[in-house]
């Protein structure tokens, strides 16, 4: 049976990079008293000699009383241990809206309930995939997997954004720039008039949408439609599963459409 629609009280989202083995951990979430781990938020290695750490749950779940927490693997240098694992070995329950994430450069083994009482998402995020019977398992419990090709696509998107500039010689926004000068100056000047003011130099001049406001709303606008089109399919197709089954659906129609469009 799929989810329900509804707002849950608890969501957990996996992204396909989640693995669901029993291994050893670099940092392990439990009950024991904490051992060489940072804090406060984002909790990671404190020495950054890639050995063990343990992050005590009541440590935790204090930090998710005030605000969004991430326990990663990435050290304060910006680098992974070898084997960048995290593994939850007592349950994590908390009553706030704050979200947990879980980054891990290698694994993610959960060996025991995470659950936010009133609606905080879970995000786990790791570079093994999700095993085979981990991801039955997780659809029985109803938690939503967020397919990796949608999870990773933002790089590649504007990647393609920036394929389209290079090729085209042309910045985005170049067409309509000087129009939105002229439009922003008319508004600040029926605002000013309005308001008896002047309004100040810097507002009215930074007023226009700079390229990078544009890439954003590029990348926004495409992720939102995809993911309707995968919501839409796993919610009206009783074949389809998950959001992932539908994903694989959508790309491969498009691969059969063109091969189609050009005669193969």
């Amino acid at each position: 049976m799929k989810p329900s629609r509804k707002l849950l009280s608890s969501v957990i989202f996996f992204t396909m990079s989640s693995h669901f083995v029993h291994a050893a951990a670099d940092i392990t979430i439990s009950n024991q008293v904490n051992s060489d781990i940072t804090a406060s938020t984002p909790f990671r290695d404190a020495t950054d000699n890639g050995g063990t750490s343990n992050l005590q749950v009541v440590t935790l779940v204090g930090a998710l009383g005030s605000t969004n927490v991430m326990v990663t693997t990435t050290t304060s240098s910006g680098t992974a241990p070898l084997g960048g694992q995290i593994r939850v070995a007592d349950s994590i329950t908390w009553n706030t809206s704050n979200s947990l994430s879980l980054n891990a450069s290698s694994n993610i083994v959960v060996g025991a309930t995470i659950n936010s009482i009133n609606g905080g998402a879970v995000n786990l995020t790791s570079v093994g995939p999700v095993a085979f019977d981990a991801d039955r398992r997780l659809r029985e419990r109803n938690i939503v997997i967020i397919p990796d090709l949608f999870a990773n696509a933002g790089g590649v998107t504007v990647s393609y954004f920036e394929w389209v500039k290079n090729i085209t010689h042309i910045p985005f926004g170049l067409m309509e720039s000087g129009h939105r000068r002229q439009q922003n100056s008319l508004l600040s000047s029926a605002l000013a008039d309005l308001i008896g003011k002047t309004l100040p130099t810097d507002l009215v001049e930074n007023s226009g949408v700079q390229e990078i406001d544009l890439v954003r709303s590029g990348l926004e606008s495409k992720m939102r439609a995809v993911y309707r089109q995968m919501s839409h399919l796993w919610n009206e197709a009783d074949a389809i599963a998950d959001l992932r089954t539908a994903a694989y659906v959508i790309a491969l129609s498009r691969i059969k459409t063109l091969y189609e469009t050009v005669g193969i």
